[in-house]
């Protein structure tokens, strides 16, 4: 198990962890800023301090675990790792109308060949675009990214005409990609759900969202 220290450590060799005079959004003031989303760019540092923090949770006596939620904004990939670390299902919520929800959710008809699925995302302030990651289970056939400018431009940012559970990768971009406040995010997939689907578990059942393989999501990470 990780110390302190170690944790400390993990930070500093990540440029994460900030040291001066820090007054905090709860109005605490600390010597210390930890930049949780600089620490989580590395997986491999990311599956360390999990899995640290995973085996604090078992070691205090924390039993039936059933399933890990984490809120899609900021926490995302410390619940999809603690889950994987605890060996339980990983689901997020979205904030909407400040109030954390779970949004997901369609069926993909049985022995439909094209089922398509689309979701989108406004930005209310600038950001910074450093990758991408499609994510669909063995039913996934195709993933588009389309960004739609404040002033109307469009502008495709990655296509993977035909996507591969078995080879999924996140695409990082050679250049960050600055987007102003107002861009919006807009990501179309389509599910192959018949029997020319060679990975298909199924062709004859209906497929709705869920954790396990024989199920499907469509997340645009």
């Amino acid at each position: 198990m990780l110390s302190h220290d170690d944790v400390l450590n993990e930070f500093r060799a990540a440029g994460a962890l900030l040291e001066g005079h820090f007054i905090l959004s709860s109005g605490l003031r600390s010597p210390r800023y930890l930049q949780c989303a600089r620490v989580l760019m590395d997986p491999r540092r990311a599956a360390r301090l999990c899995a640290a923090l995973a085996e604090k949770v078992k070691a205090g006596g924390i039993a039936g675990i059933d399933i890990v939620a984490s809120p899609a904004m900021g926490g995302v990939v410390v619940g999809y790792e603690m889950a994987r670390q605890l060996g339980v299902p990983s689901i997020f919520y979205e904030r909407v109308d400040g109030k954390l929800v779970l949004r997901r959710g369609f069926e993909i008809p049985a022995g439909a060949p094209a089922y398509k699925v689309e979701a989108d995302r406004t930005y209310g302030r600038d950001i910074t675009l450093l990758s991408v990651f499609p994510h669909m289970h063995l039913r996934g056939k195709d993933f588009h990214y389309e960004l739609t400018y404040p002033d109307g431009k469009k502008e495709t940012i990655l296509n993977v005409p035909r996507y591969d559970f078995n080879w999924q990768t996140s695409y990082v971009f050679t250049e960050p990609m600055k987007l102003p406040e107002g861009t919006k995010l807009h990501c179309t997939a389509h599910f192959d759900n018949s029997e020319e689907n060679p990975a298909n578990p199924d062709p004859t059942k209906p497929v709705r969202w869920g954790d396990q393989t024989w199920e499907e999501m469509m997340i645009g990470w």
